[in-house]
């Protein structure tokens, strides 16, 4: 996490353009309405208007709310972009504890199963490899989880006593038997679209999603309850951003913890309207980017200030 004196920097490094930019977009007098999110693709922003005076006010109200985003001292103040196809890192940002945990096995199916029970129950969700064993086995015992379930094929044995590791039975009814809800089935017809539908789960309401091009072999066998833990957030988590190419585990973290994710269609706010706008007023604020797609905290940074530099040669 950068030093107190980094941020300080940073945020005079941008506090001259910011001023301009907001200058700028306010001189307009009209307000814009904002686009309903679109289903499917998390919390997307809608498409920015055309250059001009509707176009740029509707830009400043975005670029006020990201900036006016109440934000939680724990997160880092300034972007950061966070590598994490195990989950583990976010694992470690967004729960100090968890007595739940969702551990999945590598295919499709698993991760999709394991994404949705983990954002519905509100645990942490860990993404299993076997060079990784020993991490994701440190990383329970850092969260002090004593209700594990696994999903797919990992390679935990199953216990009961102060700690439970229990398998999900793959099926509709084990997993109403696991939480005692019954969810409703949601089918993701292609790999591309599976960010996005991680995104888009409320995590109040049980949705299922499954992969339309692979199935998960049931395993049938008793099961424990898997308790429904609260979301944690109080709405005070930095915006964070995603595209398709996001580690699925990343998103699910951020979504059971509470956090919206916004799924955009390019990383660098530069080459894409929706993602200045996601991202607009944010290169000296809190701004959580997940996966490698996005750079370094400072080289996002600096991509948001020049996408608003372009920004301003366009409304002059």
């Amino acid at each position: 996490m950068p030093s107190p004196a980094r941020r300080t920097r940073r945020r005079r490094r941008h506090g001259p353009l910011a001023l301009l930019l907001a200058a700028a977009l306010s001189s307009s007098a009209c307000a814009a309405v904002l686009g309903d999110q679109q289903a499917g693709q998390g919390d997307r922003p809608p498409p920015m208007a055309a250059p001009g005076p509707a176009g740029a006010l509707s830009v400043a109200d975005t670029r006020a709310e990201n900036r006016n985003r109440t934000v939680d001292e724990h997160f880092a103040q300034v972007p950061t972009v966070l590598r994490d196809d195990a989950g583990l890192a976010t694992s470690r940002l967004f729960f100090d504890d968890s007595d739940t945990v969702v551990i999945a096995g590598p295919s499709d199916a698993a991760q999709l199963r394991a994404a949705s029970i983990a954002v519905f129950t509100h645990a942490p969700m860990l993404s299993y490899s076997r060079p990784r064993h020993a991490e994701i086995v440190a990383e329970i015992g850092r969260l002090g989880a004593t209700r594990i379930l696994t999903v797919g094929a990992v390679e935990l044995a199953e216990t009961t006593g102060v700690v439970t590791v229990t398998a999900d039975p793959g099926t509709d009814a084990g997993l109403g038997d696991l939480t005692a809800h019954q969810f409703h089935d949601a089918v993701v017809r292609d790999p591309a679209g599976m960010v996005g539908a991680v995104a888009s789960l409320d995590g109040s309401t049980p949705v299922l999603l499954t992969a339309g091009w692979e199935t998960l072999p049931p395993r049938p066998g008793p099961t424990a309850a898997f308790p429904i833990s609260s979301r944690r957030d109080a709405q005070r988590a930095p915006t964070t951003v995603a595209t398709a190419a996001s580690p699925l585990v990343s998103v699910t973290n951020a979504r059971s913890f509470g956090a919206s994710v916004r799924v955009v269609d390019t990383p660098d706010p530069r080459e894409s309207e929706e993602t200045m706008r996601a991202m607009v007023g944010l290169a000296d604020r809190p701004l959580l980017a997940l996966g490698e797609q996005f750079g370094s905290g400072p080289t996002l940074a600096d991509s948001i200030v020049q996408a608003e530099q372009k920004l301003l040669r366009k409304i002059r």
